[in-house]
C-alpha cells in the first residue's frame, strides 16, 4: 500500500470501531505521516461520538412528546376513526 492508497482508504472508511485490514497496520507502522493522519482520524471520531452522549430525559418528557407526536398524525387521519386527544398545551413553550 502507498500513500494515495491509505488516504482514498481514509476517506472512504465509515466503521471505525473494527480491527483494520493488516495491509493499513502494515503502512500506518512505516509511514509516519500517515501514521499521523490515521491517529488525528481516530481521534476527531472520537470527539464526535463523544458529543453525541445520551441525556436522560426529565420524567414525563418523552410520553409528552410522543402523545404529542399522535396527536398531530392522527389529526389528519380522522377519517379512519381515530379518536383527537384533547388540545391542551403542557410542554414549555419558549415566549
Amino acid at each position: 500500500m502507498n500513500c494515495k492508497d491509505f488516504l482514498i482508504w481514509l476517506q472512504d472508511r465509515t466503521i471505525h470501531n473494527q480491527p483494520e485490514d493488516p495491509e493499513i497496520l502494515a503502512h500506518i507502522n512505516t509511514c509516519e505521516t500517515c501514521s499521523r493522519l490515521y491517529t488525528i482520524d481516530n481521534y476527531l471520531e472520537a470527539c464526535i461520538q463523544n458529543s453525541f452522549s445520551l441525556q436522560k430525559l426529565p420524567d414525563g418528557l418523552a410520553r409528552k412528546i410522543n402523545r404529542h407526536i399522535d396527536q398531530a398524525f392522527y389529526s389528519g387521519q380522522q377519517s379512519l376513526g381515530q379518536p383527537e386527544e384533547p388540545t391542551h398545551q403542557d410542554l414549555p413553550v419558549k415566549k
